[in-house]
């Protein structure tokens, strides 16, 4: 059989290679936007003071002002599915509330309200939960809630609910102190049937906490903030949180943990992040700054020249995303290829040999150390063979593919990083 080694090129999009993407949008509001979430890479939410709630189905191309549920400032926004999302609100002069809309946001119906700031998170088990003074748990997608931990300290102030996974959950946020601020979190490992407090003594200095973003279920990153008295300082620290222990102390059961340094002087006081488990992230803050790391927060960059505040971010995966903040900013990130496989402006994808009877071996170069996962799909478009994505280290990599239960034919072959096709190829099977 006379063998072939096929080289498929992947073109960028721009003529050049950049460092990163970040483009203004256009916005519709001037209002400071405080949040940003998304159900597709076409429809998504952004959320912001006086009751500002904005839509885009088509990717962030264009913006529209929806029907606002409150007039109080909108802090969070939870996109359940398709149809249906969620808003929290903030109101110095009045409870802070839910909002559920199951219109993609064309009406608005109060499911919840308590006497502080809401936030609301989606679980993996398909719970939703919120935290104010007491923590919530809905299993009717929002419509009715279980009070899930009613004796929070009445001092703290929680301004974070996450979770990483089906069952691990974390709710941040600040005790208040005679002059300061000190950062502590609640965590439940159960799908957030029990929570229980944090050592505030496992933490290295007493900053207020800032934001937080998982790298997996048993590794939080976290920055916390310098206080000056009452008011938030103009210097972090991220804190790598590790080996959660839940231990009993004066009587309570509480988590005590390792909290590693990573960032100690972070010149800026930050309003969000967001953290991927290959370490690569981004976080950003009251300078308008947008900064990334690749070294789970060792060592950051920053990504553009600064605007007004940014207060949120979302990214689908390490390349692509979204930032909100003041004056109705709004930041979108395309995907920059260059990143993951070189500064390069065409991509090869080695197959061997094509070809093929019972296997192929797929060869490709990576820049730095990423997820990386493969997908072999029929003429159909149809997914006949996934290689599960793990970390791959930087330089020549090879993934082998068995093609004995394949028919006849030509395969598509995709390399994929985080959920994005890089590189791609044809592969002729012949048995």
């Amino acid at each position: 059989m006379k063998k072939y080694t096929l080289f498929i090129v992947l073109l960028l999009t721009n003529a050049g290679v950049t460092l990163s993407q970040w483009t203004l949008q256009i916005s519709p509001t001037k209002n400071n936007l405080n949040d940003v979430a998304f159900f597709s890479a076409r429809l998504g939410y952004a959320v912001g003071e006086k009751g500002t709630v904005l839509k885009t189905v088509n990717g962030g191309r264009t913006w529209q002002i929806l029907p606002s549920p409150d007039s109080a400032d909108l802090v969070s926004v939870t996109v359940i599915d398709s149809n249906t999302l969620m808003v929290t609100s903030s109101n110095a002069f009045a409870d802070g509330a839910i909002y559920k809309s199951t219109s993609q946001g064309s009406t608005w119906h109060k499911v919840l309200h308590d006497n502080r700031s809401f936030y609301t998170a989606k679980a993996g088990n398909s719970k939703i939960f919120g935290v104010s003074a007491k923590i919530y748990e809905s299993d009717d997608v929002g419509e009715t809630w279980l009070v899930r931990d009613s004796v929070l300290n009445s001092t703290s102030t929680y301004t974070e609910i996450a979770f990483s996974a089906r069952d691990t959950g974390i709710v941040a946020g600040n005790v208040g102190g005679i002059a300061t601020y000190s950062a502590e979190f609640l965590r439940s490992v159960n799908g957030g049937a029990n929570w229980y407090k944090s050592n505030p003594f496992s933490f290295p200095n007493a900053n207020a906490f800032s934001c937080f973003g998982w790298v997996n279920s048993d590794s939080v990153l976290m920055f916390t903030n310098a206080f000056k008295g009452f008011s938030p300082g103009d210097t972090s620290q991220l804190l790598l949180l590790t080996k959660f222990h839940l231990k009993r102390a004066a009587g309570d059961s509480v988590w005590s943990f390792a909290a590693k340094p990573m960032a100690i002087n972070f010149s800026d006081r930050l309003n969000d992040c967001q953290f991927f488990e290959g370490g690569t992230g981004y976080t950003v803050g009251e300078r308008g700054v947008i900064y990334k790391t690749t070294t789970f927060g060792k060592k950051w960059t920053k990504e553009n020249k600064g605007t007004p505040p940014v207060n949120g971010i979302y990214m689908f995966n390490e390349t692509k995303g979204f930032a909100v903040g003041d004056s109705g900013l709004i930041l979108k990130r395309d995907v920059a290829v260059s990143e993951i496989v070189g500064e390069r402006r065409f991509v090869p994808l080695i197959v061997f040999p094509n070809p093929a009877n019972d296997h192929i071996t797929v060869s490709f170069v990576l820049n730095k150390p990423a997820v990386i996962g493969m997908q072999l799909a029929n003429e159909q478009s149809i997914i006949v063979y996934r290689v599960e994505a793990k970390i791959y280290n930087a330089g020549s990599q090879q993934i082998t593919i068995p093609l004995i239960n394949l028919g006849r034919g030509t395969y598509h072959v995709n390399l994929i990083s985080n959920g994005v096709a890089i590189a791609a190829a044809q592969v002729l099977v012949i048995h």
